[in-house]
């Protein structure tokens, strides 16, 4: 049976325009209150990612205590100096550097200043919780309920300081697994992938997949916008979104986190982060391919499919990443194709009747 369209062209077109700029192009024409609503929306978007790159970065520094004795301290270390510190001293762009000095003061205002020493002896949940928080947002938020006219300056401030932070989580997760895979080999890294999908990532699997597909596709499109970081910054995340009868084809160009960092350079020196030196199944079986990159396979196929029988957001990474790396979300989950359980030597109908017969009677609503 023909499946129907979900959303019309024009509702697609609009799944992938940044948040901010749709709520600067309200404000110009003089639409305050549908301002304020859809700028609501934004903290939505990018505080579930926000939690979950830096409950990441926290993870994996809690999995290398424990799992490499006293290695804590140099993989901190090694973050702050290959990550933190080079983050402030070259920003491209006036605003963006305007931005990133705000955002310096209102750390050294809470005694937080990255190049001391005590920034590592400190550094904490708590703390990364604390100043990994957007701030602009709120005082953005405030200004435009009372129709302050500064509020249209800081609409595009507030991308830029999301940016940051993004981007300073992001890397800190993709250097964490370069100092997995340097100091104890890449199949480690392989490892540390799994447990840390596997603790932080099936709650919020579960969730999605008890949701209705429709507003699942909504929600994927809201975190692919939190990712673009409102397509500002240095080869600035974007996407697109099509659809068909059975699936939704989300083409990112680049993607927001793992992509971008290809394109800018950050697996050349200095920064040179880790890449698979073989093949393997949590590398969608390729060599030369990101450490970071790599946890799509265990987040979105490997891990779902058996918690559930069927991935969550298959996906074809690029070989080359100057092209768009694709993802796919299927109207009806079994309906991804056997090529993608495949790839890591799984049996499609085998993995769906295995999770089938732990349904019972008492479990179906």
């Amino acid at each position: 049976m023909e499946s129907e369209q979900w959303f019309s062209k024009e509702q697609l077109s609009r799944m992938s325009v940044p948040t901010m700029k749709r709520v600067s192009n309200l404000l110009e024409d003089g639409d305050y209150k549908n301002a304020i609503k859809l700028a609501k929306r934004y903290k939505m978007e990018w505080s579930f990612l926000r939690k979950l790159m830096a409950d990441s970065t926290i993870g994996l520094l809690e999995y290398i205590h424990v799992n490499f004795k006293g290695e804590r301290d140099n993989a901190l270390k090694e973050i702050i100096s290959k990550v933190w510190k080079p983050a402030f001293v070259s920003v491209e762009g006036e605003l963006r550097q305007k931005v990133s000095n705000d955002l310096t003061k209102r750390w050294q205002s809470m005694g937080v200043d990255i190049h001391d020493l005590d920034f590592q002896q400190n550094f904490s949940k708590e703390l990364l919780d604390e100043i990994t928080i957007p701030k602009k947002y709120e005082t953005f938020l405030e200004k435009l309920e009372k129709d302050d006219a500064d509020a249209k300056q800081l609409c595009h401030e507030v991308d830029h300081e999301w940016g940051i932070i993004h981007d300073l989580l992001v890397e800190s997760v993709a250097a964490l697994f370069t100092f997995i895979g340097e100091r104890f080999g890449e199949k480690e890294v392989g490892k540390a992938i799994e447990v840390l999908t596997g603790e932080g990532w099936k709650e919020s699997f579960e969730q999605i997949n008890e949701r209705d597909r429709k507003s699942v596709v909504l929600a994927l499109a809201a975190t692919w916008r939190a990712h673009s970081t409102g397509e500002v910054g240095p080869e600035a995340g974007s996407f697109t979104v099509e659809e068909d009868e059975e699936k939704f084809t989300f083409s990112l160009d680049p993607c927001g986190s793992g992509q971008r960092l290809v394109r800018r350079g950050y697996y050349d020196e200095p920064a040179k982060l880790g890449k698979t030196k073989k093949a393997h199944p949590w590398s969608f079986n390729r060599e030369n391919f990101p450490y970071y990159c790599a946890h799509c396979t265990y987040m979105n196929e490997i891990l779902p499919m058996k918690w559930s029988g069927t991935p969550v957001y298959p996906l074809d990474p690029p070989d080359d990443f100057s092209n768009p790396c694709t993802w796919y979300f299927y109207k009806n989950a079994e309906d991804a194709p056997e090529r993608f359980y495949e790839r890591y030597g799984f049996d499609k109908e085998k993995m769906l009747n295995k999770v089938k017969k732990k349904i019972t009677p008492k479990s179906i609503k």
